[in-house]
């Protein structure tokens, strides 16, 4: 039985290999091309054009036989029917780091048996690549700030609006892994690799299902006890949230609820910020019970709560309330039963309720039949 390598070839590798690499910035041969040379007094870089022309003003190589070396680490950018052929040439040639950002693999499985076979380790396909500050190893799509943050997805590019959103708050980032189909390195390792990343003080983690629960805990676990936080940010309210993840990276999206079973939550309510719910469930799970948000102002807390009847209500704390044509004393309520009102339904007409906007309550919403206001102003 083949021995399975670590994961230090994606931290420093010695040389990197570009397959696809082209001028074309139009490819993602030409961005993997270009983070890779921006490393090249780091490690020695090997550019493969099959037509052998020059790359970003640097000579290539026809294919991974030509070069003079066997090299640690492997990023394909190539057509998914190149990608099967490649990667049993570099995993024949011994590499022991394999990276493949291109999508729409036909046969996952029969490239997961090659990689395994010959024990070298995969990241990808489907994904957006890999950045290491530290390293000064760049083989992804788009620009990183070097910091402290790590950045794991199983989504690129909802990774990349991580590290941006990040950026714009002053945060930059230690290392960004796209895991993407996880046909062999998964998320779960990658979190485990960063428990001794020195430059990782937090980490930012999407996920679209979790694959071996076990491992991923002990991972999390492991990030903690280093004193290193991790923030999960996950799909799966809906069916068809669950459905697009399948769609995105084939993934068997997992419900909010096995999330919240699996991933240890608190309710916190900070003192000069908004109220974050880190309760047993996360709040889009919650069926009873109150849910406090406040304002963009940061002075006018609301409380919403959700019964499993279909009554909902919004309470603005503020002197100037819900402002309605009709009486406002009514709530407004998804049941609009003679029972439950004590009138007829067509006697108990509502005008939809508007929050009166002012600089302490800037929110404004209607009530539709399905009573979920909403604000119109970003949060």
């Amino acid at each position: 039985m083949t021995t399975r390598r670590t994961l230090d070839v994606f931290r420093t590798p010695r040389s990197v290999a570009v397959v696809g690499a082209t001028d074309n910035p139009a490819k993602w041969g030409h961005w993997l091309a270009r983070g890779a040379l921006a490393g090249r007094h780091r490690r020695r870089v090997h550019l493969v054009n099959a037509r052998g022309a020059r790359v970003l003003g640097q000579p290539s190589h026809p294919s991974l036989d030509s070069l003079p070396e066997v090299p640690d680490l492997v990023a394909f950018a190539v057509p998914a029917a190149a990608l099967a052929t490649g990667v049993g040439h570099a995993v024949a040639l011994g590499t022991p780091g394999l990276l493949a950002v291109t999508s729409g693999i036909e046969d996952p499985a029969a490239l997961t048996r090659t990689v395994r076979a010959g024990g070298s380790r995969l990241v990808g396909p489907n994904c957006l690549g890999l950045y290491d500050a530290s390293a000064e190893l760049e083989l992804a799509w788009g620009r990183f700030t070097a910091g402290s943050l790590a950045v794991v997805s199983q989504s690129g590019q909802v990774g990349l609006e991580i590290a941006q959103l990040a950026a714009a708050a002053g945060v930059g980032v230690s290392r960004f892994v796209s895991v993407g189909s996880q046909l062999d390195v998964d998320a779960a390792e990658v979190l485990a690799d960063l428990v001794d990343h020195d430059a990782t003080r937090a980490v930012a983690l999407y996920l679209e299902s979790y694959g071996d629960g076990g491992s991923l805990l002990d991972a999390l676990a492991a990030l903690r006890e280093a004193g290193k936080p991790v923030l999960l940010l996950t799909v799966g309210a809906s069916t068809a949230a669950r459905r697009a993840a399948r769609s995105h990276t084939g993934a068997m999206g997992s419900s909010l609820r096995t999330a919240a079973g699996r991933v240890p939550w608190r309710r916190t309510p900070p003192r000069d910020s908004a109220w974050r719910s880190r309760g047993s469930r996360p709040p889009s799970a919650v069926t009873s019970g109150v849910i406090c948000r406040r304002t963009p102002d940061g002075r006018t807390p609301w409380t919403s709560t959700a019964r499993a009847s279909g009554t909902c209500r919004r309470t603005p704390r503020s002197p100037r309330a819900w402002r309605r044509r009709r009486s406002p004393t009514r709530s407004c309520s998804a049941d609009t039963s003679a029972a439950t009102a004590g009138t007829s339904p067509r006697k108990r007409r509502l005008s939809p309720p508007r929050r009166v906007p002012s600089a302490a309550s800037p929110w404004t919403g209607r009530c539709p039949s399905s009573c979920t206001p909403w604000p119109n102003t970003p949060r």
